[in-house]
């Protein structure tokens, strides 16, 4: 594949104390590719995803987004630069919608901008449609299974025009799922162009 990398791991490694959760960890993610992380509870996948996210800061290492170095960024700067997080456990707005819920995430990231765009309606409905959510949208988030949860998350994570998308999840293969361009909501799913990295959860 000839697509430029995404994202770039290398050398990656963290400590708390005495254990070594994640060490020497490389690899590369190209728009377009899916790629996984596969080992046995407790072998550092979900700590993985907290480095890459920003949530941890390695010991050795660096993580790169588009060739800059991201590693050592907090978190909202990591989110603002393209990475869009969706967590383990979902946690919804329960007296909001799930349209509403998607909504949300157009909000700008400023105390001065706290009106969102008129084109926000369409565009969230446009993302319930592409994830699967479109039957329940204006459903309750607490009334819905723990897949159209998972589902909600990614929904709101694709809003914020993501380029990268860690996730981990209890059930499912968690992963890292990034965007070629800009999310295009005229597009059907199968046309856009993503990086994924799924691996199962500790």
């Amino acid at each position: 594949m000839n697509a430029p990398v995404r994202l770039a791991v290398r050398g990656l490694t963290k400590r708390f104390g005495g254990l070594v959760a994640v060490r020497d960890l490389s690899f590369a993610i190209r728009a377009g590719e899916i790629l996984g992380l596969i080992g046995p509870n407790g072998s550092g996948k979900s700590t993985v995803m907290k480095l890459i996210m920003g949530i941890e800061r390695p010991n050795m290492g660096t993580v790169q987004l588009d060739g800059v170095d991201i590693s050592r960024w907090p978190s909202h700067r990591v989110a603002r630069a393209g990475i869009g997080i969706v967590f383990q456990r979902s946690r919804p707005l329960r007296r909001q919608t799930v349209l509403e819920n998607i909504k949300l995430a157009f909000l700008p990231d400023s105390l001065w901008q706290l009106v969102a765009e008129p084109s926000v309606d369409a565009k969230a409905r446009c993302i319930a449609e592409r994830v699967g959510l479109g039957a329940v949208m204006n459903r309750n988030p607490a009334t819905l299974p723990f897949g159209d949860l998972r589902r909600l998350e990614m929904a709101k994570a694709i809003a914020r025009h993501p380029k990268v998308v860690p996730t981990t999840s209890g059930s499912q293969s968690p992963a890292i799922t990034g965007n070629q361009n800009d999310v295009r909501y005229s597009q059907p799913p199968e046309k856009d162009k993503k990086s994924t990295v799924p691996a199962k959860k500790e």
